[in-house]
């Protein structure tokens, strides 16, 4: 199914680019290793995730309540606290981590 995706990528400009496969090297990857690899890997256009929530032992930037850890009164409540990105359309998860974020600051108030 996936035999020629990725295989190659031009490196280069004009006629004279040299075909070669650069990272992450996926061509010799069996379908349901690409599938996985792709699953984990890939993303829409939206950037998130660069300060997720969660124990700072396992990458987490912020706890439950928006705190970042080690750093007292500041706190994220954007896109960037998902662990892995909600799908390709975000808006509506973004507005309800919103709601969430304003409802846990002004009851912390």
């Amino acid at each position: 199914m996936f035999e020629d995706t990725f295989d190659y990528v031009v490196v280069g400009s004009g006629a004279g680019g040299v075909q070669e496969e650069f990272e992450p090297r996926v061509g010799g990857l069996s379908d349901e290793a690409l599938a996985e690899f792709v699953r984990a890997n890939a993303w829409g256009h939206h950037a998130s995730s660069t300060c997720p929530i969660g124990q700072p032992d396992h990458g987490g930037v912020v706890d439950s309540n928006f705190r970042v850890h080690g750093c007292q009164g500041l706190r994220v409540v954007d896109a960037s606290i998902f662990p892995r990105i909600p799908g390709l359309f975000i808006a509506s998860a973004v507005y309800m981590i919103g709601e969430k974020g304003a409802e846990t600051i002004l009851r912390a108030a």
